[in-house]
């Protein structure tokens, strides 16, 4: 027995080793000041620690995972509730959407990233930056491509707003964060002691061709607000793209509570209408949720694997057929951009942190 029990202990600190040399490393070498690694199997925690100037606690920007654990949840809230079905046109909410090729788009292709909206648009420029969205050219005929689009995760935040008669942070809130007994996660969070930094301006800065708006946006340390123009200016830090704060742990019962939709006990989503989210387009897209390997930065996945990513640093790969859940967060964007223009790259870090937590669940070593 005892060997038993030494060998165990002995293979659990070789398996942390290995994970925390690769956080350390990337520490190190420049690609985030700080890092909280948290990878989860069947409820129980097999890593979770901190790196660099982050702590086990630290709530981080969590940028674009705002899609899916903001937005995507309160559309399968609203869909359970039978105020609202994928298939709707975006015309039964909004008249800008009820001619021409904008006739034919549905919250499913807006869910999916199909909808012919252009990637990114900065509405801050405009005077009134909500009629713009709406009125925002399609780029390409709807159901045709896949572009992956914050205008469209905005139209879908809009939705949810009027659908429920509620703002989309206070809906979530009610039936999710708070019955769920989450402390952190939220929109534009009151204290901000625990909040990881970053780095705003340069990258949209560089997107921008209008001269004159760029100069209102000089690069800045923000603590608290979120990292994106559009989701700060025009929605007061309450989009349906981008917002959302939160820390791993409270992080981590979103992503259990999206791959049964139960958490603690009680039943949020429907399976019904969890499995109808997770069905996969000829792009390897779910409804809302990402589904290959390539763009969840994983080198191999297995069926019904999924999850997302955020620019700030941030990611979440949930395999349910191994019960794992592997979170990565990070505020990469506090280290600048390269010469290029371009923040670190951290696809080389999630595929190896992603090996070694199948590795870790593969094997069963609990922490």
């Amino acid at each position: 027995m005892f060997f038993i029990v030494f060998f165990s202990f002995v293979l659990n600190a070789f398996a942390d080793n290995r994970m925390d040399n690769l956080a350390e490393a990337a520490v190190k070498n420049g690609l985030t000041e700080g890092a909280v690694i948290l990878v989860r199997q069947n409820g129980r925690n097999i890593h979770f620690d901190a790196y660099g100037t982050a702590e086990k606690g630290s709530v981080f920007d969590l940028a674009s995972l705002t899609k899916v654990y903001t937005t995507t949840l309160a559309v399968m809230r609203l869909v359970d509730m039978g105020l609202l079905k994928p298939s709707d046109k975006v015309g039964k909410f909004f008249p800008e959407y009820r001619e021409g090729k904008k006739a034919i788009v549905t919250v499913e292709d807006l869910l999916r990233h199909r909808s012919g909206l252009p990637a990114w648009k900065p509405l801050y420029c405009e005077d009134k930056p909500k009629e713009y969205l709406l009125n925002i050219p399609l780029e390409y005929t709807p159901d045709s491509a896949r572009i992956y689009s914050d205008p469209g995760f905005m139209i879908l935040g809009l939705i949810v707003e009027k659908v429920s008669g509620k703002p989309l942070g206070v809906f979530v809130r009610e039936q999710f964060y708070e019955p769920m007994g989450l402390k952190t996660a939220g929109f534009m969070p009151e204290d901000v002691s625990a909040i990881m930094p970053t780095l705003f301006g340069g990258f949209e800065a560089e997107m921008m061709k209008d001269a004159a708006c760029r100069t209102k946006y000089p690069e800045t340390v923000l603590k608290g607000q979120v990292n994106d123009g559009n989701a700060r200016e025009v929605f007061g830090g309450a989009a349906g793209h981008a917002g959302l704060f939160s820390n791993a742990e409270d992080l981590a019962a979103l992503a259990e509570l999206t791959v049964g939709g139960r958490y603690g006990g009680a039943g949020y989503i429907r399976r019904d209408t969890l499995r109808h989210f997770m069905t996969k387009d000829e792009s390897g897209q779910g409804m809302g949720f990402v589904m290959t390997a390539k763009s969840l930065n994983a080198e191999s996945i297995t069926s019904g694997t999924f999850g997302h990513l955020g620019f700030t640093g941030t990611s979440v790969v949930c395999v349910p057929e191994k019960g794992l859940t592997v979170i990565i967060l990070t505020n990469r964007q506090m280290k600048g951009m390269d010469e290029q223009g371009r923040y670190p790259d951290l696809r080389a870090l999630r595929k190896a942190v992603f090996r070694e937590a199948v590795r870790l669940a593969d094997e069963n070593v609990v922490k």
